[in-house]
């Protein structure tokens, strides 16, 4: 974690990442059920550290954390950040970013009320979807035919996956944004 308010571009750099609407995550839910597919809750571990590389135009560097010093450093000496890492302002934004990335690089597109989720189009206009996912921060909820799972395996192994819930696994239900599903 770096001290983030002392970034010298703190106010040319994007700060900000959304968060989705209550009614997006219900409508999501409503769309996964409504097509019976699988209701699943991903998070992502350490996800700041799976972020692209910075595009800033001038590096940033840090000083070494107290009474740890990194291998092969030596005391007293910077640490070049080579993406942007928790503590940072910048750091939710790029992580979104980043993650954003994969799943349009897969073919998913944006829903146009709101950019926190994206769906997987089908295969010609006007055919149902294949997938959709509601991203927060580092959460994703998500369902979703044969190809969205293979979209999401395909970003599990570029992704590390913490917790990988599937709803209808747990009979307490799962939490996700306060809320028990």
């Amino acid at each position: 974690c770096v001290v983030g308010w002392q970034d010298p571009d703190i106010h040319e750099i994007e700060r900000s990442s959304p968060m989705p609407a209550d009614e997006t995550i219900n409508v999501a839910a409503q769309v996964i059920a409504s097509r019976k597919w699988k209701l699943k809750f991903r998070d992502v571990k350490a996800a700041f550290s799976q972020s692209l590389k910075s595009n800033r135009r001038r590096s940033i560097a840090c000083r070494q954390p107290r009474g740890i010093l990194i291998p092969g450093s030596k005391p007293g000496n910077l640490i070049l950040l080579v993406t942007e890492v928790y503590g940072l302002v910048s750091g939710p934004a790029w992580w979104r970013v980043s993650f954003v990335k994969q799943f349009l690089d897969r073919g998913y597109v944006y829903v146009p009320m709101d950019r926190c989720a994206l769906t997987l189009p089908g295969d010609n206009p006007g055919d149902p979807a294949k997938g959709m996912v509601v991203l927060e921060m580092d959460d994703v909820m998500e369902g979703g035919d044969e190809q969205h799972e293979k979209c999401m395996a395909e970003i599990a192994n570029k992704s590390t996956f913490g917790n990988i819930k599937e709803v209808n696994q747990f009979r307490e239900g799962v939490l996700f944004n306060g809320r028990r599903w």
